[in-house]
């Protein structure tokens, strides 16, 4: 029986390492080094104009597409390793997203970037304003970015010598949940594991969607004890793992992929195609694209407010041509013009691993937890999605919620159908649920002060305003690498579509019931690990109809292919845009 659960693999470690090797000794690799000296970014010679002769082969003549990206990428302790693929795979993005230009009958492209985090509050320590233009490099991981594998376990051999595990509680219809609620896991590569679980309660070990709270850590004493988990290479690989010994058990992990960077007061919040990168000795190593990894790595943030995950708010005030970043009377201080090109395609995106909980975009939330800021509320609301203009998936989540009766009292949790299931679309059982179900969250919205509507932006709030930034709405383009379900086969005769949308119904159900410690569903697991169902992401992009991408963050083939996709789709929409 195949495990639902990611594990190990010395396999995939060495392909990333390859990724990252090509990344470094290409684009990156003399920038920064000590035979190279410090890089120039070359701002003097500052081009914002496309090449209108282009020089490739076959593209002489033909113009390039001005592209300026804005991306938001999480800065939670749970998004290192996503933080380290992305940087590994930006060359093969740049390098697709030049060649699908060409293909589509394009010049290739003149790009520009910047980067925002997920952070919608204000504090003292690493982002003085919601939105700003990140530039500062992470040098370290916290604690948290320790390398950990989800997997059943109540003690350590469990890891090395699994049991077979009984879900407590179990939703049959969810994809990653076997027939019977048990199952044998695979075993872990060898090693030395601490399990981390609750076992005083060990029902709270799982979740009713069937993802596993409980972790295996491998233990290590030095570097060396990484290296063949990980690093296959040896203590000459490219990933740069460790073993943290800051840590209660000291666990592997790896270093952020910024060692070649320049210091923030080098480093451009704009990294622009048309600039040169030069060495010390003047000699041109790349353009500014080379330093996007630099921008990328915004680190793993712990503050309260990091953890207050607002992405569409901060891509927002990152562009507001009437906001923070963009002082009255300043515009060379305005990172809305200094970023947006009149004549460039505008593209954002979303990388996360949770849903999006951005408070309404003319709210300013209170950081010291005086309303409308609630800690209530930042640890509850991205469970409800887009509360504005409904969510079915929470609708039906809810109802599995309704109908579900606890093994120990036998009670149900909320008043429902006893039809309430199966949710044959169509069926009058499914629209009596969706109608009760629809009751009972419009119920908790309006009786518990933290989840109130108001205080949540609408998807269509942002849409419309991103798309005001340009004369025509469709030359912004919106893109999403978040949670999903990765569920490749359907249940019970249904279509992968009802399964998948079984799926989220599952993880808002598990989301709702399971609120004990150490408890936190998700909705997938990948190579990158664990995710939350993104669904206010996926509802933008849904919104922006053909300018609008959204992709699956647990995808097995990898981030470093999802980018390469993106990078296609964003090349052929632009030509059918007439860029």
């Amino acid at each position: 029986m195949p495990s639902p659960f990611k594990l190990f693999s010395n396999g995939a470690a060495a392909a990333v390492a390859l990724a990252w090797i090509t990344l470094a000794a290409g684009a990156c690799g003399g920038v920064n080094s000590p035979s190279a000296g410090s890089p120039s970014t070359g701002d003097t010679a500052q081009t914002d104009t496309a090449q209108t002769d282009a020089t490739k082969d076959g593209t002489a003549g033909k113009s390039a597409i001005q592209i300026d990206f804005l991306w938001m990428i999480d800065h939670s302790s749970s998004m290192c390793q996503e933080q380290q693929r992305l940087a590994a795979g930006f060359q093969g993005f740049v390098t697709e997203l030049e060649s699908a230009a060409v293909a589509a009958g394009a010049g290739g492209i003149d790009a520009q970037m910047a980067v925002v985090t997920v952070q919608q509050l204000p504090d003292s320590t690493e982002i003085k304003k919601v939105g700003q233009f990140v530039h500062k490099p992470a040098t370290d991981y916290p604690p948290a970015c320790v390398e950990r594998v989800k997997y059943p376990c109540l003690k350590d051999a469990d890891c090395t010598k699994p049991v077979p595990f009984q879900f407590y509680n179990y939703d049959p219809d969810a994809g990653m949940c076997v027939e019977g609620g048990q199952f044998t896991p695979e075993p872990l590569p060898a090693g030395s594991y601490a399990c981390k679980a609750n076992t005083d309660n060990p029902q709270f070990n799982s979740n009713d969607n069937c993802s596993v709270n409980s972790t295996c850590q491998l233990r290590c004493t030095t570097d060396a004890d990484c290296y063949a988990m990980y690093e296959p290479g040896g203590p000459n690989g490219e990933l740069k793992v460790m073993c943290n010994k800051a840590t209660t058990t000291p666990g592997c992990m790896f270093t952020p992929p910024t060692k070649d960077c320049p210091a923030e007061a080098e480093l451009p919040a704009i990294v622009k195609q048309s600039q040169t990168l030069t060495d010390a000795d003047g000699k041109v190593i790349g353009s500014q694209l080379d330093l996007f990894h630099c921008l990328a790595s915004v680190g793993a943030i712990q503050t309260k407010e990091a953890k207050f995950e607002g992405g569409l708010r901060s891509l927002w005030q990152a562009l507001d041509p009437k906001g923070e970043n963009c002082p009255s009377g300043s515009a060379s201080n305005c990172q809305n013009t200094q970023l947006i090109r009149p004549g460039a395609l505008l593209v954002l995106i979303a990388i996360s691993d949770d849903d999006d909980c951005s408070y309404a975009m003319d709210v300013t939330p209170d950081p010291k937890g005086a309303p409308p800021f609630d800690s209530q509320f930042q640890a509850y609301c991205q469970m409800y999605g887009d509360s504005a203009a409904g969510n079915p998936d929470l609708i039906n989540g809810t109802c599995k919620y309704a109908q579900f009766k606890d093994k120990l009292s036998g009670k149900p949790l909320r008043t429902c159908p006893t039809d309430c299931l199966p949710l044959t679309a169509g069926s009058p059982e499914r629209a009596t649920c969706e109608s009760d179900a629809a009751v009972s969250v419009a119920d908790l919205l309006a009786n518990t002060p933290f989840l109130k509507s108001p205080l949540i932006a609408p998807v269509s709030d942002f849409v419309q305003r991103v798309q005001s930034l340009k004369d025509k709405p469709e030359r912004v383009l919106f893109a999403t690498i978040a949670g999903d379900s990765t569920v490749t086969v359907a249940k019970k005769g249904l279509t992968l579509a009802d399964q998948k949308a079984l799926d989220r119904a599952s993880y808002y159900r598990a989301f709702l019931r399971n609120q004990a410690s150490l408890q936190a569903p998700y909705i997938c697991s990948g190579p990158t690990g664990e995710a939350g169902y993104g669904s206010r992401y996926f509802a933008v992009a849904k919104a922006m109809g053909a300018s609008g991408f959204a992709y699956n963050l647990c995808d097995p083939s990898g981030l470093g292919a999802t980018l390469q996709a993106l990078a296609g789709d964003i090349a052929k929409r632009a030509v059918q845009l007439g860029m």
